[in-house]
């Protein structure tokens, strides 16, 4: 089973940097916004400290076999929901991220950055 920076590496395309925090949430940077930014560990703590979680869009990474991409009110704020986890409906899918979000915010702990 692959381990969640695995996962990134392989759904983070392009030349998009990104920051993993504990709990699985990501926040993505395009390459021009990333050059811009000297210190990508600050800005996506501000990032996700300010983050507002609203309306919930689930994509599945079809071709990965692996699991749900969860943007939950910002294109660049994400979570991830694996495959075979208790998950009967869609529902249970965003609120276990949403409840990844939420840990996230709580505790601001960087685990990964990936500046490309």
């Amino acid at each position: 089973m692959l381990n969640a920076v695995e996962i990134w590496i392989g759904t983070v395309k392009n030349e998009n940097s990104w920051v993993l925090f504990e709990h699985g949430t990501v926040v993505i940077f395009l390459p021009l916004e990333a050059a811009l930014i000297d210190d990508l560990r600050t800005e996506a703590i501000n990032r996700l400290k300010n983050h507002e979680v609203k309306n919930i869009v689930v994509a599945e990474l079809i071709a990965q076999g692996m699991g749900w991409i969860v943007n939950c009110g910002n294109d660049f704020i994400l979570g991830y929901v694996p495959h075979g986890g208790d998950y009967p409906s869609r529902y249970d899918r965003m609120a276990a991220i949403i409840e990844v979000q939420k840990l996230d915010q709580q505790g601001l702990k960087i685990v990964h950055v990936e500046k490309k």
